[in-house]
């Protein structure tokens, strides 16, 4: 059991990396409750504190960190897995993609 958790951990893991670049993302919009992070395929809503920008594009970076608790539901593996997801985001591109989406 606590095998197969941590390979399902790890596929999730994986994905979010895979389909949430930095340098995919389209738009960004800020509201009081949440950022939103428009990609290609999805818009993530994500809490303030889970966006950081960074100085240089060289520090961009997602950061996924967490282990699934053992009563999770396969359904909420991954609203749980963006929930402990960290967007790291160069000033210069979160400016761009910011002005973008406000036009």
């Amino acid at each position: 059991m606590n095998k197969r958790k941590r390979k399902r951990e790890k596929r999730v893991e994986n994905y979010i990396n895979e389909a949430f670049k930095i340098e995919n993302l389209q738009a960004i919009k800020e509201t009081p409750e949440h950022i939103t992070l428009a990609y290609p395929k999805e818009k993530l809503n994500v809490p303030h504190s889970n966006v950081s920008q960074v100085q240089d594009e060289n520090e961009e970076k997602l950061v996924t960190d967490f282990e699934l608790p053992t009563d999770i539901q396969r359904e909420e593996v991954y609203n749980y897995a963006i929930k402990h997801t960290h967007f790291y985001i160069a000033h210069a591109r979160y400016d761009r993609l910011q002005e973008q989406d406000n036009q």
